[in-house]
């Protein structure tokens, strides 16, 4: 018996041995997995690099909404650079102060918007290339009596600033060396500085000159100074300053225009731009009225009314921008016609006038006239106008108006075979393709869209020209400063406000006439004048085809004549419904642009190029149709805006590339369109605007990735594709 039970006791202690054996085999797995585990997840980590953002609100540089949703140019710079290193951002928020010391400490890996000084060089380190430039000025409140006024007002005020910034050293200097006596008070950031200027415990405030919305009813009044700022990086983080230096090198090599792009996008018109200097605003006392030269009978841009009154988007143009600078009560425009372009350009040297419009954005063709030329006003596609059908032909005698310096350029720069017939005007022009005397008449888009909207020239056709035309305003060289002015009020113009302000004068030479009636049934017209019936039957007629009339010259008005779908200007007509209001929901916005036209067209011919636009208009069309509205907007590119349900927007997208991926032209050339589209639920509170702005972004990159993989020539080389 005691052996028995020595026995049962030897084998309970096995199996407890066996059971410990086992939970430590099972420890020891846990642990291998573990281990596996961790080093997976630090070999992810080391593949991408978690780096700390300081962030520090300012406007237009970095803010940040209540959704925790970001912007600004410091914002979108990051993410730009992200692209190139895989970096993953954590963001550290606070007030400058507290940002700068916990950098300084190594507790914050980057920050973006540091100026570079000898003292900070030894704390942190400055990449190759910096982010930008900005001026400090000393803004007052608009409404303040020292508004109108210059820096002599500042004695003795009250000034804040944020301390411990290279603001706050130029600011003293300015105070010392100019004998202000000015009562600086220092702020730990722009929150606490901006809070003490609102209510009014400070006059006055320094800050840079783009971190100023024209809405924020702020005025500057005098400049301390200005410098280049950088994305720093911690001293620590050596290996981060490596990565960033190759992605700013990249940028700069890839994207030239990224960072001009990035300050149109955050500060246009900002409230610096809008002040006049000093030496400007001795110039408009000295002479208050503006001397303006214009090429006549050029409309929709400009030209002359039966009543000798200057007419066309020239004057909105100039009356916007003196609202804009406040200059209407001080400067006056007179207006001078020419008949042609030579005559203006020669005034112009002469001294009779001040400013010439419109013209051609050629800075060689300036240089030879001695002009400097303004910024762009207008950019528009050229149309190449034939009565019939299209083939080669209707480039061999093209017609010219008399006089249209660009016109004639135009033609013997892009059909140097063609033969030149002169004509005395645009509808002279017309005339003559349509009785045969000219083939063609080649015309930029907005003169076309008037001039085939009216009953006389409805049945014409027309297709695109490869080159543009971009208008501009020009001065006499020397004139820096009337050209400076004319600068700020140009960047200071609404969106498009030089396109959509050509509408109205569209439709007046669309408007429909009794004399355009009896020019189109002339023998009719004249029959029926004969009996007092047929005078009443050709009265009836006249309203039943005035009314059909209207209705197709609105038709006309807002359809494109090549693919049949919405053009330009109901695309801004429907952006001008929405307005400015937020969109919301399932509401999508949608930019896309044809791959290799110019290819197309060089190769095979515009017609071939033609089929292709053609091609995708119906594809977008046909499958954007149940949802909204498609627009042809310029040459080869196209705009959606719509309502699409979550659930159905990846298939819409899905058979809008498997439609244009199984098209095949006559000629065998392929369809390609990179595709941009956004929608408002992605984004918090956006206007249409919003997202036709990262709609387009998203269509560049698309386009950008095309021809990065396909190893195409984006200028419309030879390549493989459509062979």
């Amino acid at each position: 018996m005691l052996k028995r039970g020595k026995c049962c006791g030897d084998k309970n202690t096995v199996g407890s041995i066996r059971a410990m054996l086992m939970m430590v085999w099972m420890l020891l797995m846990v642990c291998v997995f573990s281990s596996v585990n961790s080093i997976s997840l630090k070999a992810s980590e080391e593949e991408r690099k978690i780096v700390t953002v300081g962030f520090t609100e300012s406007t237009n540089f970095l803010e940040r909404k209540e959704n925790d949703e970001m912007s600004g140019l410091a914002y979108d710079y990051l993410q730009k650079i992200s692209y190139y290193t895989d970096w993953e951002y954590r963001y550290v928020y606070g007030e400058w102060n507290e940002i700068t010391e916990k950098f300084y400490n190594g507790e914050i890996d980057v920050l973006p918007g540091l100026s570079k000084t000898p003292e900070r060089e030894e704390k942190a380190l400055f990449s190759d290339y910096p982010m930008g430039t900005e001026s400090y000025y000393i803004y007052v409140h608009a409404d303040d009596p020292l508004a109108p006024t210059r820096e002599g007002s500042l004695r003795g005020v009250t000034i804040g600033v944020n301390e411990n910034t290279l603001q706050q050293g130029m600011l003293e200097r300015w105070n010392k060396e100019g004998g202000f006596a000015a009562d600086i008070r220092y702020y730990p950031g722009n929150r606490s500085r901006m809070a003490a200027f609102d209510a009014n415990e400070t006059v006055a405030t320094v800050s840079t000159d783009f971190s100023v919305k024209p809405e924020m009813n702020m005025a500057p009044i005098a400049l301390v100074g200005g410098s280049d700022y950088y994305l720093a990086v911690a001293k620590k983080r050596k290996d981060l300053l490596d990565d960033l230096n190759r992605a700013q090198g990249a940028i700069t090599a890839i994207e030239p225009g990224f960072t001009k792009e990035l300050l149109e996008k955050y500060y246009k018109g900002n409230a610096v731009s809008r002040i006049l200097s000093r030496e400007e605003d001795t110039l408009v006392k000295r002479n208050p009225r503006i001397r303006i030269g214009y090429y006549d009978n050029y409309m929709p841009f400009s030209g002359t009314d039966k009543n000798g009154k200057t007419q066309g988007i020239l004057t909105d143009l100039v009356d916007q921008m003196l609202k804009q600078l406040r200059l209407e009560k001080r400067v006056s425009p007179i207006y001078r016609a020419y008949g042609s372009t030579q005559e203006m350009i020669d005034a112009l040297k002469r001294d009779e006038i001040d400013v010439a419009f419109p013209i051609e954005n050629n800075m060689a063709q300036a240089e030879r006239d001695g002009v400097f030329l303004s910024s762009e006003l207008v950019k528009t596609s050229m149309f190449l106008v034939f009565d019939g059908t299209y083939d080669e032909s209707v480039k061999n005698r093209i017609a010219v108006i008399r006089g249209n310096r660009f016109q004639e350029n135009y033609v013997r720069r892009n059909f140097p075979e063609a033969e030149i017939v002169f004509c005395d005007d645009i509808y002279s022009g017309f005339d003559m393709v349509k009785s045969g005397a000219a083939d063609s008449i080649a015309i930029n888009e907005l003169r076309k869209d008037a001039l085939l909207s009216s009953f006389r020239y409805r049945d014409m056709q027309s297709v695109p020209l490869p080159e543009g035309r971009n208008i501009c305003m020009a001065v006499k060289r020397g004139k820096t400063l009337l050209l400076s002015l004319l600068e700020r009020g140009i960047t200071s113009l609404p969106d498009n406000y030089a396109v959509t302000s050509t509408y109205q004068y569209i439709g007046k030479n669309g408007e429909f006439s009794l004399e355009e009636f009896i020019y189109a049934n002339i023998y009719g017209t004249f029959a029926a004048a004969l009996l007092l019936a047929g005078v009443l039957i050709g009265g009836m007629v006249y309203i039943v085809i005035s009314r059909k009339k209207r209705r197709d010259l609105d038709r006309m008005a807002h359809i494109d004549n090549t693919t049949g779908i919405k053009n330009r200007r109901s695309f801004d007509e429907a952006v001008a419904k929405i307005g400015n209001e937020p969109v919301s929901g399932d509401f999508v916005f949608l930019s896309a642009d044809l791959n290799e036209l110019k290819q197309v067209n060089d190769t095979m011919g515009h017609e071939a190029g033609d089929e292709l636009i053609i091609a995708a208009a119906h594809c977008l069309n046909s499958i954007m149709e149940p949802y909204g509205g498609v627009f042809r907007v310029g040459g080869d590119e196209f705009a959606a805006i719509g309502h699409i349900p979550r659930e159905a927007r990846q298939a819409v997208f899905d058979r809008i590339r498997e439609n244009c991926e199984s098209w095949i032209g006559s000629c065998g050339q392929k369809l390609s369109i990179s595709v941009g589209y956004v929608a408002a639920e992605e984004m918090s509170d956006p206007t249409l605007k919003d997202l036709r702005v990262e709609a387009e972004r998203r269509m560049d990159e698309a386009k950008t990735r095309y021809y990065r993989e396909t190893g195409h020539d984006r200028r419309g080389a030879r390549s493989g594709l459509n062979k």
